[in-house]
């Protein structure tokens, strides 16, 4: 039993170098990687190692035709061989036949292509299957033989053609921008940019740029015939921003309770006559306008008094304040451009202390209520229309029955 196990394992470790030898046996083709920008030619190398001996070969080269434009070979180790390009099927055609087996390992062709000038920036397999792709596809059936006539199939390591991004067929690769000249409040600044790979220069326009306080300022007082204004200020200029409209009930008006003496004692006489006979109701008017007041924003309706952002956005015509310098408003000056930011500031005085101006339109056009924001007109317009389709459907059905 000894001898038996002993004998299998034998066969065993037999086997597996056998197939080892076998695996390393197996000629390996391998195909190059190489990068270059549109215009350019490249030489793809195609090289065989662990040659076991072949004597003929017959295989196409294949490509990318829309990207790739071949143009020509350098000759390997091998003495007898025929090249053709087919552009319009996408492939190199290679059939060697040699008088004896060769187990040279090296090159055995290079390939030469051109890349076009409308190919795109990726990488391009290159690769290798058999001469009749329509029949066999990429298996290298019988592309390869010794001088016994015995098949040999190789593994394929494929390659490829890179086309590189440039600037010419992906734009600038811009860096960060560095600030030249800062803006302020009265003058636009101006920024630049390198590209990376060209070392191009992109100048924008910085806009003017405005320090505007976090609370809002009462401009107009409002009175019981005219709404009030508010808006941020700029804390280094006149400027303003977020105009705001309110009107004299919506705020409630605290100046209004400075009375004279005599009024204030008249009240406090009424409210002692008064006082015994307090009922539950009276108590409960009082809770429900305490809760009215705490819902009605706290605001001074003083010109020049400050209002903080959690008593405006109380306010109807709140809106959040805006982003200043925003990134989608700067202006790309052109690449030879040499004017300097004052004297374009004409040119571009749309970013200029036209802030006021543009937040009047702004809040004109946002006080602007539709007819639909009211329930009671909704529910006019719904009514209305059910109406009308009630009758047209009532028209057809007396119709219908005035056929029959």
């Amino acid at each position: 039993m000894k001898k038996l196990i002993s004998f299998i394992l034998c066969l065993c470790v037999i086997s597996a170098f056998c197939i080892t030898a076998s695996a390393d046996s197996k000629p390996v083709i391998t195909i190059s990687n190489v990068s270059a920008n549109n215009g350019e030619e490249v030489a793809v190398d195609i090289s065989i190692s662990n040659n076991p001996g072949i004597m003929a070969m017959a295989f196409c080269i294949t490509y990318d035709s829309s990207a790739l434009e071949y143009t020509g070979y350098d000759k390997g180790y091998l003495s007898k061989y025929t090249v053709k390009d087919h552009s319009d099927q996408g492939h190199v055609s290679f059939v060697n036949d040699e008088s004896s087996d060769k187990a040279t390992d090296g090159v055995i062709i290079s390939v030469k292509f051109k890349i076009k000038s409308d190919a795109s920036p990726k990488k391009y397999a290159i690769s290798i299957e058999n001469l009749n792709r329509q029949k066999y596809g990429s298996k290298l059936y019988k592309s390869f033989s010794n001088s016994k006539l015995e098949s040999i199939e190789p593994s394929v390591i494929s390659g490829s053609v890179t086309v590189n991004e440039t600037c010419e067929n992906s734009g600038h690769n811009y860096g960060d921008w560095t600030i030249t000249t800062p803006a302020d409040c009265t003058n636009t600044g101006i920024k630049s940019r390198d590209c990376l790979r060209c070392y191009t220069t992109q100048n924008a326009l910085i806009p003017i740029t405005h320090d505007f306080e976090a609370d809002w300022t009462i401009d107009k007082a409002a009175t019981p015939e005219e709404d009030g204004e508010m808006s941020r200020h700029c804390t280094l200029c006149d400027a303003v921003t977020d105009k705001i409209t309110f009107s004299y009930e919506e705020i409630g008006d605290d100046t209004s309770s400075d009375s004279t003496d005599s009024d204030i004692e008249s009240d406090v006489s009424k409210d002692e006559n008064s006082s015994s006979g307090v009922d539950s109701s009276k108590n409960e008017n009082s809770s429900s306008n305490q809760t009215n007041n705490n819902n009605k924003p706290n605001i001074d309706n003083t010109v020049g008094e400050k209002v903080p952002q959690q008593e405006a956005e109380k306010l109807e015509n709140y809106q959040p304040p805006k982003e200043e310098n925003d990134d989608s408003s700067e202006i790309i000056l052109p690449e030879d451009t040499n004017e300097t930011p004052e004297n374009i500031e004409d040119e571009n005085s749309s970013i200029d202390n036209n802030v006021t101006a543009t937040d009047t339109n702004t809040n004109s056009s946002t006080q602007e209520s539709s007819f639909f924001d009211t329930p009671l007109n909704l529910a006019l317009v719904i009514i209305g229309t059910v109406l009308v389709i009630g009758i047209i459907v009532l028209c057809i059905v007396i119709i219908a029955r005035r056929k029959k």
